[in-house]
């Protein structure tokens, strides 16, 4: 599977980018969100790690997410 990552502009409601020769694919999902700063990014990856590394939780999935959905979006 590939992957695109970009940043673009919103212009008029729309964006508007460019696919890289080879992605010849006939159908793609496209998921659009608003760009996070450097900083949320930064204190996201850190509260990952730490949990990478640290002891099992009882926490489920959703109870994890949820925390973090409930930190990191608007």
């Amino acid at each position: 599977m590939q992957a695109l990552r970009e940043f673009v502009k919103v212009k008029n409601r729309s964006v508007q980018f460019q696919l890289p020769e080879g992605f010849d694919y006939e159908e793609v999902e496209v998921i659009v969100m608003p760009k996070a700063s450097s900083e949320a990014s930064e204190e996201l990856l850190e509260t990952l790690q730490e949990g990478a590394h640290s002891p099992v939780s009882e926490k489920s999935h959703e109870e994890v997410f949820a925390e973090l959905k409930a930190r990191y979006v608007d």
